[in-house]
C-alpha cells in the first residue's frame, strides 16, 4: 500500500473523545492519525481504508489501529494482523538487555522511550542504528512537554537529544501521544518543537511526514507477506565474535558416493 509522504502523520492518539479529537486534528492539518488500543483488543474498531465517521469536510482524515504492548516485544506477531501498526514502550523497568533484544529482534514498527525520567538502560548507538537499519522507528512524543515541570521538562530535552544523535536524525517521528484534544499542535508547530529536540528543519519535516509514510507502507507490507528473509550488515558485536579457528576446523559435511 503506498502512502503520500508528503501528508502529516500523528501516529500516536489515544482513543478518547475520537470524534471531537479527529477533528481538531484535522482542523490544525492532520491527515491520517493512528489509534492507540489497549493490548486485550485483538480486533479492528475501524478498518485503515474505512470512512471516518463525524467528519464533514470533504478530505476525511485517514485512521490507522495501533496497539502499544510494554516491553513485551515477543507478543508482536500475535497482533501484526489484526492491528495496522505496533509500538513498544521502554520505561523505568527496561534493562540494557531488553532494549537490545528489542532493537535486534523485535517485530514491531515503533519504539517509543519514556524521556521525562533519567534512563534505567544504556541507549547504546550501535543498538539504535541496529533498529533503523531493520526499519524500526523511534518516537517521541511531545504532549508530555506541554505539562511538564522544569526538572522533567529538561530530562525530557535532555534524552530527545541523546536519541537524536544516536539515530543521526533518522528514522524519528514525532507523535502527539495524547487523548486530549487541546493538546493536540499543528504539524508546523511540532516540526518547530522537533528542531529543540535536536533535529534540522529538513529532518523535523520527515519526523511527521515522510518517515511516517514509510513506517506504514513497511507495516502494509509485513501483513501482506508470510514469509521472507531479510540482508543485514554485520555488526561489530559479529565481528568482534566471529572466529576464524572455529570456521577452519569445522568438520566438513559427509559425502556418500556411488
Amino acid at each position: 500500500e503506498s502512502c503520500d509522504r508528503s501528508m502529516a502523520y500523528d501516529l500516536n492518539v489515544g482513543a478518547g473523545a475520537l470524534p471531537v479529537l479527529l477533528r481538531r486534528a484535522q482542523d490544525l492539518g492532520w491527515e491520517c492519525i493512528a489509534r492507540v488500543s489497549p493490548p486485550a483488543s485483538t480486533s479492528k474498531p475501524n478498518s485503515p481504508s474505512q470512512r471516518t465517521p463525524g467528519c464533514e469536510q470533504q478530505h476525511e482524515i485517514r485512521v490507522l489501529e495501533r496497539v502499544n504492548l510494554g516491553c513485551a516485544w515477543e507478543q508482536c506477531p500475535k497482533y501484526k494482523d489484526s492491528h495496522d501498526l505496533i509500538g513498544l514502550e521502554c520505561d523505568a523497568s527496561t534493562t540494557s538487555e531488553i532494549f537490545k533484544k528489542i532493537c535486534e529482534r523485535a517485530e514491531c514498527d515503533l519504539i517509543t522511550i519514556n524521556l521525562s525520567k533519567p534512563l534505567s538502560f544504556y541507549l547504546s548507538q550501535s543498538h539504535v542504528q541496529c533498529a533503523v537499519r531493520r526499519g524500526v522507528a523511534f518516537e517521541i512524543l511531545y504532549s508530555k512537554v506541554l505539562h511538564a515541570d522544569e526538572s522533567t521538562r529538561r530530562s525530557i530535552f535532555g534524552n530527545a537529544r541523546l536519541l537524536c544523535r544516536s539515530t543521526r536524525g533518522k528514522g524519528l517521528v514525532l507523535s502527539s501521544g495524547t487523548a486530549n484534544p487541546l493538546d493536540l499542535r499543528s504539524p508546523s508547530d511540532a516540526q518547530n518543537l522537533a528542531t529543540l529536540f535536536g533535529l534540522k528543519p529538513a529532518e523535523a519535516k520527515s519526523a511527521v511526514e515522510s518517515t511516517c509514510a514509510r513506517i506504514v507502507e513497511r507495516a502494509g507490507l509485513r501483513r501482506g507477506f508470510k514469509r521472507g528473509f531479510q540482508l543485514r550488515e554485520k555488526t561489530r558485536e559479529d565481528v568482534e565474535n566471529f572466529d576464524e579457528n572455529r570456521v577452519a576446523g569445522a568438520k566438513k559435511p559427509r559425502v556418500q558416493k556411488y
